[in-house]
């Protein structure tokens, strides 16, 4: 259910019929390599892509069930299928065991040190589920990067996000390693998943889907709209270019760019409705030098949209 698309997820009921005859009637390797629907009716399931059903195989250590005595006959399911329920239990057991020797063999326990990068299972809440049409155990909700802060216990640790400070606890089954690099956050957003935007974090972001984007730096956050102050260039070399903050005289939208705020100018600013996010912001987690230019790595993320950046 978790990787279905979400055109898909909505109309689940209808594939459910399909969903698990796939799953009983593949072998399973805890079986023995033999599928459920075998296990249980001790014949293989009837396949619609099959172009015969196959030989039933006769042990010679059954004797022969006469089928007109419906008694005799349903001894014989019953032996079989508890012959087979033996099997599987037999062979689980044995893949078990197998599994934990090869695993204690190369492995190690996980634990976690102080400063560690990790990422931590939040429940999602009754928004997100209402947002996205999906269950709580279909919501893949991991958050990252945290950073280990305190080890409560041998299996507990103390986890600080990143990038909202927030504090989490919780136990190694809830804790993965962070596996990723130092380059920006990918040029995506989602509000049942994303890392949510912080106050003064340099995004690209479109006002209209199919318009120019823009460089701004987010001012103000609440739970449903973000405040962003614009920032503009004249220079089409983006390497080279200079991005300052754009003011404007109240009822004039005639633009200045400079660091400090002119007398009696506004912020030119704008406000953007979180769920319009996933189809307005190019990229997210922008990095400035000191003389106000985009850094290397940001660049790289707005550069296979450079003929959309609006210049001033």
């Amino acid at each position: 259910m978790r990787i279905l698309p979400d055109d898909l997820y909505l109309k689940w009921p209808e594939l459910t019929a399909r969903i698990c005859f796939a799953y009983n009637t593949a072998p399973h390797s805890a079986l023995g390599n033999v599928s459920p629907f075998e296990i249980y009716h001790g014949v293989p399931a009837r396949n619609p892509f099959a172009p015969a059903i196959p030989p039933a195989h006769v042990d010679a250590a059954m004797p022969p069930v006469d089928l007109n005595d419906p008694a005799a006959y349903a001894t014989a399911v019953a032996t079989s299928v508890s012959a087979f329920t033996s099997m599987a239990r037999a062979h689980s057991d044995f893949e078990r065991k197998t599994t934990a020797e090869r695993l204690n063999e190369t492995g190690r326990p996980r634990t976690f040190e102080i400063g560690d990068r990790v990422k931590v299972y939040v429940p999602p809440t009754h928004e997100e589920m209402l947002a996205t049409g999906r269950r709580a155990k279909h919501l893949l909700a991991w958050r990252g990067p945290c950073e280990v802060i305190e080890k409560l216990s041998t299996t507990t640790f103390a986890m600080q996000e990143c990038s909202t400070r927030r504090r989490f606890e919780r136990a190694l089954v809830n804790i993965l390693p962070y596996k990723a690099t130092s380059a920006p956050l990918p040029p995506s957003f989602d509000p049942a998943y994303s890392t949510p935007l912080i106050v003064d974090e340099f995004i690209a972001v479109r006002d209209e889907p199919d318009g120019p984007f823009y460089i701004a730096k987010v001012k103000t956050v609440t739970d449903t709209t973000i405040s962003v102050h614009y920032y503009g260039s004249t220079n089409p070399d983006v390497s080279k270019a200079k991005f300052l903050p754009c003011w404007h005289l109240p009822n004039n939208d005639l633009m200045r760019r400079q660091l400090l705020q002119p007398p009696n100018h506004l912020p030119y600013s704008g406000d953007l409705e979180i769920a319009s996010l996933d189809v307005l912001l190019v990229a997210r987690g922008l990095l400035m030098t000191a003389s106000s230019r985009l850094r290397a790595k940001s660049h790289r993320l707005i550069t296979p949209m450079l003929d959309d950046l609006f210049l001033f």
